[in-house]
């Protein structure tokens, strides 16, 4: 039997067929199996906050656009920058910006890259365009929060990180500048003076079982509360903090008793005028006694807020106040 002759090209194909083989043989099995559902939520849970490790949102960021952050963290950041601020805005990769700045500025310690990380946080929450808000649902919202909180804190960190120092200014950023003015004279409570700022968000407490912490945005700080004159009514004992942050807005609900003037009225324990807070967003004076938390005007009055508040921060996904209608 004559054998039959073979081209060299088909012997380079087989060839390079085996050599395709062989490397296939030798890549990570891909393999699927059943895990503890503990472990499986804490994997999906995982980010730069809770592990201190990239959120695998932000890994599926940078693997779509070939970038490897932790072989060259400064140029992965730079080149998704520079897509963000050519392209139309894209809340994935702004998240991922929020992500990598963090994780960069607590490897560094570097301030401009805390301030970076809320800029990026902060436009990844509140995007020009209302239908590009995060939903409720999306793991990454919280997240965020997180991430401008914790930047806006340790960018205004002492060296220690045992006070917060914020001041007006010029301040450096990895991709230009930013301007922040700060006004002390609107640092008070009613008619306490505020200083002397503690970043709270790291503070442990032992002796009580439950610590009581309010969801939100902006530093979590704890404050000296000094009164500007001696008054009658309410008043801190010295020493005592009080919980602020530089991104909380304020709505009053007053007791004042009788019908007289309200500004010299008190609802029998504290006096208007050290109750009354000049930057509150909105204040309701109620005709009755110190404990006025069960009198229907202020019940009214709470449920306005927290629809106010809810039609204000409301993330695509979630019931709108006014779609809720009166009850």
């Amino acid at each position: 039997m004559t054998p039959t002759p073979i081209s060299r090209a088909a012997i380079a194909m087989r060839l390079l067929a085996g050599v395709a083989l062989m490397s296939a043989g030798c890549a990570s099995p891909i393999e699927v199996a059943r895990k503890d559902p503990h472990e499986v939520e804490r994997e999906l849970d995982s980010n730069v906050i809770s592990t201190g490790r990239l959120s695998a949102a932000t890994a599926i960021v940078l693997h779509r656009a070939d970038l490897r952050f932790d072989r060259d963290p400064e140029g992965a950041i730079a080149r998704l920058h520079e897509r963000v601020a050519v392209e139309k805005p894209d809340r994935d990769a702004l998240f991922a910006l929020a992500e990598m700045s963090f994780y960069r500025a607590e490897d560094t310690g570097g301030h401009a890259h805390f301030l970076a990380a809320a800029v990026y946080a902060y436009a990844f929450l509140f995007p020009e365009d209302p239908r590009q808000r995060p939903s409720a649902f999306d793991p990454r919202f919280r997240t965020a929060c997180d991430i401008y909180n914790r930047s806006i804190t340790w960018a205004f960190a002492s060296p220690d990180r045992t006070r917060f120092d914020v001041h007006s200014g010029e301040f450096a950023l990895p991709f230009g500048s930013i301007d922040i003015a700060y006004d002390p004279a609107g640092a008070h409570w009613g008619d306490q003076a505020l200083s002397d700022f503690t970043p709270a968000d790291e503070l442990g407490i032992d002796g009580l079982s439950i610590r009581y912490r309010r969801p939100g945005i902006g530093a979590s700080l704890a404050a000296d509360a000094t009164p500007k004159a001696q008054r009658e009514g309410f008043q801190l004992e010295p020493g005592v903090k009080v919980p602020v942050s530089p991104k909380i807005s304020a709505h009053s609900i007053i007791a004042v008793e009788g019908d007289g003037p309200v500004e010299t009225g008190d609802d029998g324990v504290v006096s208007y005028s050290s109750a009354h807070i000049p930057e509150a967003e909105s204040e309701l004076v109620v005709r009755a006694s110190h404990s006025v938390q069960a009198d229907p005007h202020t019940v009214a009055e709470v449920r306005r807020i927290l629809l106010l508040h809810l039609a204000q921060a409301c993330p695509t996904g979630c019931t709108p106040a006014a779609a809720m209608g009166p009850r």
